[in-house]
């Protein structure tokens, strides 16, 4: 089972790139996963210049491919002004509608304040828009629940509840994404 782990954040942002570890942390810990990571800040300046995707570079395009490859995508996404990124809903201006159909998708975002509507409001709409089946269970984190280390600029995840549901969450998406393979093999 192929997993993809989609960092939305543009920009690096330090609790954006943990949050995207601990869930490749969390999928590579089950059975038949392999994982991968794509950050969208390193494909950023690329992305935004572009409004096709026979105008992206090799780097860019292997992204567009690894998305398209994956069984099971993980998004993870900031909150921006109430909002998703808007280079991160670039990138599925450059998909067809029907390129993700059938995929099973699990969505988290961070957030500076305790609760958001992000996911339920934003997220999940493009993805359901696309045809991905996403996972009823979500995460939203807010920025309260990592601890910045003092020193070596590193950020962990701390809230235990946090990290339960991350990992449990994926445990589930994962499950669900076995036994789609198992019924099509």
């Amino acid at each position: 089972m192929r997993v993809l782990v989609f960092n939305g954040a543009p920009r690096y942002h330090h609790i954006n790139v943990t949050l995207a570890q601990v869930f490749a942390q969390a999928a590579a810990e089950q059975p038949a996963a392999t994982v991968q990571v794509l950050h969208l800040h390193q494909i950023a300046a690329d992305l935004g210049k572009s409004e096709s995707l026979l105008q992206l570079s090799d780097t860019a395009a292997e992204a567009y491919q690894d998305v398209l490859d994956a069984d099971l995508l993980i998004f993870s996404v900031p909150q921006y002004a109430a909002g998703l990124p808007g280079l991160f809903t670039h990138f599925f201006d450059l998909l067809d509608v029907t390129a993700l159909r059938g995929k099973v998708a699990l969505i988290a975002a961070t957030g500076s304040g305790l609760y958001s509507p992000l996911l339920d409001t934003q997220l999940r709409p493009l993805l359901d828009h696309f045809g991905l089946f996403v996972m009823p269970i979500d995460n939203y984190l807010p920025h309260s629940a990592f601890s910045t280390l003092p020193g070596i600029n590193s950020t962990l995840l701390t809230n235990q509840q946090a990290l339960a549901r991350v990992r449990f969450s994926t445990q589930q998406a994962t499950s669900l994404v076995a036994a789609k393979l198992r019924s099509v093999a």
